[in-house]
């Protein structure tokens, strides 16, 4: 009587495809014909179950895969978005959606951010002499070292060409921040085909508390004009408008 009853379930299971009690079924159809020996029905309920486990391992496993691929799509959609293409470093997209987020929020807080703009000396001579595969590569190396530079509650972005950008907040001293980060970066060395190319930088700092309009453009702004006047009087050195 019990196996007519579970014999019923399952033809019943099978029509209307309730999978949450398939297995139980099966598991009992399976211990009830053991206990009669009719061992033909117990290898046919055991195929059945087998099945039945592959079958919802095979959905967990294509449900797992489906998940990881529209992961990977994001990540790879972020990548896109968010990173620039040669050095692998944030891009001038993502400066502008994190940099006013923090401003707005240095706002509210009543604090103060650093901001500076990097580039590389002469950069044009060093693409017209060694070639735009070696100025590729000087960017390159150049990114990965301002990278490793970056201390919490720093950011660093690629503006454009070989110029780069560092934000910094919650900082006691930006002018000792940027000064140490100057020392780390300048007189950076390559290996060229034929020689050893010392790649210099120039560098312009601004803050949050200096602008009148407060807001990422004239904060980067204020640090290109630092830039500007790095470059007029020299190169290779650090203006600081605190």
């Amino acid at each position: 009587k019990a196996i007519e009853q579970f014999e019923k379930s399952y033809t019943y299971l099978e029509v209307t495809k309730e999978s949450p009690y398939y297995k139980l079924v099966l598991k009992h159809l399976i211990e009830n014909n053991k206990k009669l020996c009719n061992f033909e029905k117990v290898s046919f309920y055991a195929d059945l179950l087998i099945a039945y486990l592959e079958n919802i391992e095979r959905m967990m496993l294509q449900k797992k895969t489906i998940e990881l691929s529209k992961q990977l799509k994001f990540n790879e959609m972020q990548s896109l978005i968010y990173f620039d293409a040669l050095t692998n470093i944030h891009n001038r997209r993502y400066l502008e959606i994190q940099g006013d987020k923090w401003i707005k929020q240095a706002k509210l807080e009543n604090r103060n951010i650093g901001c500076a703009i990097i580039d590389i000396d002469n950069f044009k001579q060093i693409n017209d002499q060694y070639g735009h595969k070696f100025g590729d590569e000087a960017i390159k190396y150049f990114a990965q070292q301002l990278n490793e530079a970056m201390e919490e509650n720093m950011m660093c972005a690629r503006l454009g060409g070989d110029e780069f950008v560092i934000l910094a907040r919650y900082k006691e001293s930006y002018e000792k921040l940027y000064l140490r980060l100057f020392e780390k970066l300048r007189c950076v060395s390559l290996i060229n085909e034929q020689s050893i190319v010392q790649v210099e930088i120039s560098m312009g700092v601004s803050s949050l508390s200096k602008c009148k309009e407060a807001n990422l453009v004239e904060l980067i702004d204020m640090a290109d004009k630092a830039l500007y006047k790095t470059k007029s009087s020299g190169k290779d050195n650090i203006t600081i408008c605190l």
